[in-house]
């Protein structure tokens, strides 16, 4: 009985973070299917827009302009999901390796089984990895991680004045 539900553990981490990975792709689908890139400068100017609506008392929408997505929810979003779909599938390969070392070398089938079981896990895994390398390849994540980096080096500037004026 404790085999059968470890087994049913597995699969249902498997299925679950498998599905993950479909949605954050069926979600990531308008940036694959767009002909345009995104750069840099859109996603600065989305992070710029909200502060100019708060400034500004008109009604403003919150997709980049020009564009025929949202950049939250087709390009933030899949991303978190793509991570959590890799750190299920990490979470297994970790506790499976964990597994497999307390296999003795007298039971060669089970050994053999086991690495088995882990070199198709590492295949599932490159599932999320490769549907988030689609985006990588497309600009979205690029155009987010330098700006990303922008601002945690403009906030490491300013922390760093900050304390030399006390």
């Amino acid at each position: 009985m404790k085999l059968m539900k470890e087994i049913g553990f597995r699969c249902f981490i498997i299925i679950v973070m498998l599905s993950l990975a479909f949605v954050a792709f069926d979600m990531s689908r308008p940036i694959l299917l767009n002909d345009e890139e995104i750069v840099t400068q859109d996603v600065v100017n989305y992070i710029v827009h909200p502060f100019e609506e708060v400034f500004d008392e008109t009604e403003a929408d919150t997709d980049l302009p020009g564009k025929d997505y949202n950049f939250l929810l087709n390009i933030l979003l899949p991303i978190v999901v793509y991570f959590a779909s890799i750190a299920g599938f990490l979470y297994l390969l970790i506790e499976d390796f964990k597994l497999l070392r307390t296999f003795s070398r007298q039971n060669w089938l089970a050994r053999y089984v086991w690495t088995l079981w882990i070199v198709i896990l590492i295949g599932l895994t490159l599932i999320p990895i490769f549907f988030g390398m689609q985006m990588l390849m497309k600009g979205a994540v690029l155009a987010v991680i330098a700006t990303a980096v922008f601002l945690i080096i403009l906030a490491f500037l300013y922390r760093l004045s900050y304390k030399e004026k006390r």
